[in-house]
């Protein structure tokens, strides 16, 4: 997404400063309105360790393979895309991981959705990718845009597996949900 307006970074900043005043180490905050486009970050570009939130760029990255090849996800990846989503298990993440290429082939398939900031784990460590809020915003954009690379089918499939995570591997930062901009 381009950089969004001072005023509502600013805004945002101001929201989150007894968060940040609390609180040791760095955070990033992001929020995007479908409704009308706008974004507001907080620490846009600072990067961190993916860890699990890796898994939904995996399998946005091996859907689009499997469009451009003209072919589906097969039964076994079905189950392995909805054990790594709904159950956040590794090894299926290490599985599909491995599927779309490691880190060379994460890096051209978010290249291809316009995702940018990732930056693959070292030695094939998928969990150890650096992200930024600036880049899970593309990705959550090319899931919910009608303007994505990927066909509705894809992000239809992907979406309904996000929303049916378990509840102990749905977690957040709840502290900063209710935050007014």
């Amino acid at each position: 997404p381009p950089d969004p307006p001072p005023d509502l970074n600013q805004r945002l900043a101001a929201a989150l400063a007894p968060i940040a005043r609390r609180r040791q180490g760095s955070f990033a905050v992001g929020v995007y309105d479908p409704a009308d486009g706008r974004t507001a970050s907080y620490h846009r570009r600072l990067a961190f360790d993916t860890a699990s939130i890796v898994k939904a760029d995996i399998l946005a990255v091996l859907l689009l393979n499997c469009q451009r090849d003209g072919d589906g996800l097969g039964d076994d990846q079905r189950e392995v895309a909805t054990q790594m989503i709904e159950e956040s298990d590794n090894d299926s993440a290490s599985d599909l991981w491995e599927a779309i290429g490691g880190g060379p082939g994460l890096r051209a398939g978010n290249a291809a959705l316009g995702v940018h900031g990732v930056v693959p784990g070292p030695g094939g460590l998928w969990g150890l990718t650096t992200t930024t809020v600036s880049s899970e915003l593309s990705l959550l954009n090319v899931l919910t845009s009608a303007r994505s690379p990927l066909h509705p089918a894809a992000r239809d499939y992907e979406l309904a597996l996000m929303r049916h995570v378990d509840p102990g591997q749905d977690w957040g930062v709840s502290e900063i949900g209710s935050a007014h901009v």
